[in-house]
């Protein structure tokens, strides 16, 4: 039977050595090739999370190594997207302040400050103005000053 040689019809039903290896290949996809795939996703999934998380406490102005930051990395395991809900309740941490709310609260002080310091200045009058001319001793101002305070009755009449 060794000698016998095989048919066309024969020959056609075996696996090329293409299909042969890609029988191979799905034996090795069995469960240690399947604990290897989720091995590597989970550590993608590891990277992604860290990454996110990364950002969540940047956005939050916060360290993981160091303060609240890291009391919230070792104890919040939830997704990035409730950190900031976890360190306010759990630590009464908002955020860190808007840099420039600080700068127009510090700038309306300034003025608040300023507007202590100065008092209303009124636009001195003719009356304030023959008073100044007169505790002067400019009597060529003082004159001046009364002379168009009589034309302007004179033509008022």
């Amino acid at each position: 039977m060794a000698d016998e040689e095989l048919t066309d019809a024969e020959v056609a039903g075996l696996p090329t050595i293409e299909e042969q290896s890609e029988t191979d290949a799905e034996a090795q996809s069995g469960p240690k090739a399947l604990r290897d795939k989720l091995k590597q996703v989970e550590a993608e999934n590891a990277e992604l999370r860290a990454d996110a998380m990364a950002d969540s406490y940047q956005a939050l102005g916060l360290d993981p190594e160091r303060g609240i930051g890291k009391a919230a990395a070792v104890t919040y395991e939830g997704p990035p997207s409730g950190l900031a809900e976890f360190v306010a309740e759990q630590f009464d941490y908002l955020g860190p302040a808007n840099p420039i709310a600080a700068q127009v609260a510090f700038e309306h002080d300034r003025l608040d400050q300023a507007a202590v310091g100065s008092g209303s200045v009124g636009v001195p009058t003719e009356q304030d103005a023959l008073a100044t001319a007169e505790a002067a001793g400019d009597f060529d101002t003082a004159m001046q000053i009364k002379g168009a305070q009589i034309a302007r009755m004179m033509r008022g009449r």
